[in-house]
C-alpha cells in the first residue's frame, strides 16, 4: 500500500475446502481452524499459484502436525 499499489486488501475471495482425496467439505464440516506459528514455503512445483502451510498452535495450545495447501486462481 506504501507504494501505491493494489493489495486486494478488505476484499473477499471464495474460499473452498477439500479433503487428501479431493472431495469437497460442506460448511461447517472442516477447515483449518485458528492457529499461529505455522510454516509456510511456496509450493511452485504444483502450479505456480500454491503456498504450503504446516502445522502452528492451536488456540487451546496444542500443537498441530497437519497442513494443507493454499492455492489461488489468476
Amino acid at each position: 500500500m506504501a507504494i501505491k499499489k493494489p493489495t486486494g486488501e478488505a476484499e473477499w475471495r471464495e474460499v473452498k475446502y477439500y479433503d487428501a482425496e479431493g472431495v469437497a467439505l460442506a460448511e461447517g464440516q472442516g477447515g483449518i481452524g485458528g492457529r499461529t506459528g505455522f510454516a509456510s514455503a511456496e509450493a511452485t512445483e504444483i502450479d505456480g499459484a500454491s503456498v504450503m502451510l504446516w502445522g502452528g498452535v492451536a488456540k487451546d495450545g496444542r500443537v498441530l502436525s497437519d497442513g494443507l495447501i493454499v492455492t489461488v486462481d489468476r
